[in-house]
């Protein structure tokens, strides 16, 4: 059980409780147990389990929290799916170039077929993560969360491209959706991240 009360002047942003190391943790030298939240004046009470505090966390009261941890817990999906539809994407176009430099007995354009489909997916599945980001800050905006939430937005990486050309468009695009005038991201593990 933690319990405080925060300070009049202190700032809206995202705080840190440090919980302590679990027996785990401290035999395999990793770090303390931790849980990140946001503060904006209102009250904030949860539960949590010490070994799991992210996985077991129960918002008990605080709009603002109750949809940042909708949000992550929903973005965590979304990014597992992503990962395993480009490792996907990765192995047919991989396949596909292997296909094409041996004979060709039909292989070829059933492999090409199916790189496409997966490409497709994926590019997607992207696409929903982005239209459920947009949703998650609309339906949010008047809350701080919603700015955490649009800063989590992402390059788009085009599931025709090669991993390399994906990797290389991600790397140049990658700070164009962060809005670095946006004071509130300093209070926030956001930017860090």
């Amino acid at each position: 059980s933690v319990s405080w009360i925060f300070p009049e002047d202190a700032q809206p942003g995202m705080y840190r409780v440090v919980f302590g190391l679990t027996t785990y943790a401290r035999v395999m030298g990793e770090s303390p147990q931790q849980l990140d939240f946001l503060f904006n004046g209102e009250p904030v009470r949860m539960e949590t389990d010490f070994k799991a505090p992210a996985d077991s966390l129960i918002v008990l009261q605080s709009e603002e929290n109750k949809a940042w941890f909708s949000f992550l817990k929903e973005d965590r999906k979304f990014r597992e799916t992503l990962r395993e539809m480009e490792a996907d994407v990765n192995y047919y176009q991989g396949k596909q170039d292997e296909s094409m430099q041996g004979n060709d007995n039909g292989e070829t354009t059933g492999l090409k077929d199916k790189a496409a489909e997966v490409a497709n997916l994926f590019n997607q599945k992207q696409l929903e993560r982005e239209a459920f980001i947009s949703n998650a800050a609309g339906e949010n905006q008047h809350l701080l969360a919603s700015r955490y939430i649009q800063a989590y937005r992402e390059p788009y990486r085009d599931g025709y491209l090669t991993d390399d050309e994906r990797n290389n468009s991600y790397r140049k695009d990658y700070f164009r959706f962060m809005d670095f005038t946006d004071e509130a991201l300093v209070q926030s593990n956001i930017l860090t991240d």
